[in-house]
């Protein structure tokens, strides 16, 4: 009879060792998530300094860091200039997935723009899904941003004439320095086949501090001879140069 007994509170360790095991490695498979979403979960403007009048797509301009493998997320901004709250939504996102966004730091551009120059609180809010079950509010900050004028343009220029495969080299110069947020001139080209187009710009950009900037555009070998029109947009109209190709 002890014999039995012996054999059955063994049996019983046994099972209770097993259940035990399982149990550990059902916790070391599983994902960590973070055991306080809010804790490094935060959301913040990449820069402080704006333009009037346009927006900066493609440019990244804000960065969120998750603290959880989301589901999905977004953040959202008042701009603190009368405007509707813009909402940007993380680019996750497969309806009711498994799919998920890692941890760690993302970005995000906006479409806003401001129509005047001055200092604004940005009200920055960051919505995130940990739990596959909805979207709650893991951060809340302000961010002051500070809007400038465009500084008139005082001339552009480019090379008078290239050979084809060579590089026209354009010249941006202001009527004055830059403010913080850098000046901005949209360019268009009226035969963008002279040039490939993973070195033709959008748009040319004079640092702060600064009342020139000059860049380089190689031309193709395969470039149609004959003149091309570069034009810059700026606050005080179009400014045109024209370049040769030659054979």
């Amino acid at each position: 009879m002890k014999k039995v007994l012996a054999i059955l509170v063994m049996s019983r360790q046994l099972w209770l060792y097993r259940g035990i095991l399982l149990s550990l490695m059902a916790f070391v498979s599983t994902p960590i998530q973070s055991s306080s979403q809010g804790e490094a979960s935060s959301a913040h403007l990449s820069r402080s300094d704006f333009e009037t009048g346009f927006d900066y797509v493609p440019e990244p301009i804000i960065a969120a860091t998750l603290a959880c493998w989301a589901y999905r997320w977004s953040v959202v901004i008042n701009w603190g200039d009368g405007g509707l709250p813009e909402t940007e939504t993380g680019p996750q996102l497969v309806p009711d997935s498994a799919i998920r966004t890692p941890p760690g730091l993302h970005f995000l551009s906006s479409t806003h723009r401001y129509l005047n120059s001055g200092s604004y609180d940005a009200d920055i809010k960051l919505f995130a899904d940990c739990s596959g079950r909805a979207s709650v509010k893991v951060y809340q900050g302000l961010q002051q941003v500070h809007v400038f004028d465009h500084v008139p343009l005082k001339s552009f220029l480019a090379t008078r004439s290239v050979k084809r495969g060579s590089s026209i080299e354009l010249s941006v110069s202001l009527v004055a320095q830059a403010p913080p947020s850098g000046t901005r001139v949209f360019l268009h080209v009226d035969k963008p086949e002279v040039f490939s187009s993973d070195v033709l710009p959008r748009h040319l950009d004079v640092p702060a501090k600064s009342d020139h900037m000059s860049i380089r555009l190689p031309t193709l070998r395969t470039a149609p001879l004959g003149t091309v029109t570069l034009v810059v947009n700026a606050i005080n109209g179009r400014h045109s140069a024209m370049t040769v190709i030659e054979q």
